[in-house]
C-alpha cells in the first residue's frame, strides 16, 4: 500500500487534506472529471494511489510526493500539514524581501548613473545580483565600468 492510512497526519485531517489538494489541483488547471486518471498518468503512479491522494492520503514514496508537487506547482509542506512553507510565495516571505532588495539596488543603479537598462539588461542584472547579492558593490562597480566608463 502506498498511501498513509492514519486518520490524521500533521495538523490536518485526511478530509481537510482532500479538500486542500483538490483545490490546489483545480488552481493548477486539472479538471475534476477524470482527475485521478490524469494524476496517475502525469505522475506515473497507479490509479488507486492517485485516487487515495485525492481522498486525502499521503504518499509513502517521497519521490512520488516531490514529482507530484513539482509537476503541479504545489507546496509539499502545504499538502502534508496544511501550512505553507516558510518560504512559500507570499509577500512576506524571505525570497520576496530579497527580490525587492535586488530590484531596488538595480533600479537605484540606473537612477544614480543615468543609465537606462533595456528590459533584457535589467533582468540579467537582477539575476546576477540575486545569485550573488553579498558582492553587490563589486558587481555595481563592474557594471558602471562596462556601461559608462567604456563609452569614453
Amino acid at each position: 500500500m502506498s498511501e498513509d492510512t492514519t486518520k490524521e497526519v500533521g495538523i490536518i485531517t485526511i478530509e481537510e487534506r482532500a479538500v486542500l489538494i483538490n483545490k490546489e489541483l483545480e488552481k493548477a488547471g486539472v479538471p475534476s472529471w477524470g482527475r485521478a486518471s490524469k494524476v496517475s498518468k502525469d505522475i506515473e503512479v497507479s490509479p488507486a494511489t492517485a485516487a487515495g491522494w485525492l481522498s486525502g492520503s499521503l504518499p509513502r514514496d517521497c519521490v512520488a510526493l516531490l514529482r507530484f508537487c513539482n509537476f503541479y506547482g504545489i507546496d509539499a509542506n502545504y499538502w502534508v500539514t496544511g501550512e505553507p512553507s516558510a518560504d512559500s510565495q507570499s509577500a512576506d516571505s524571505p525570497s520576496f524581501e530579497r527580490m525587492k532588495r535586488v530590484v531596488t539596488i538595480v533600479r537605484q543603479f540606473e537612477v544614480e548613473t543615468g543609465v537606462v537598462l533595456s528590459p533584457d539588461e535589467f533582468s540579467e542584472h537582477i539575476i546576477k545580483l540575486f545569485e550573488n547579492e553579498e558582492n553587490h558593490t563589486y558587481l555595481l562597480q563592474n557594471w558602471k565600468m562596462m556601461l559608462i566608463d567604456n563609452k569614453d
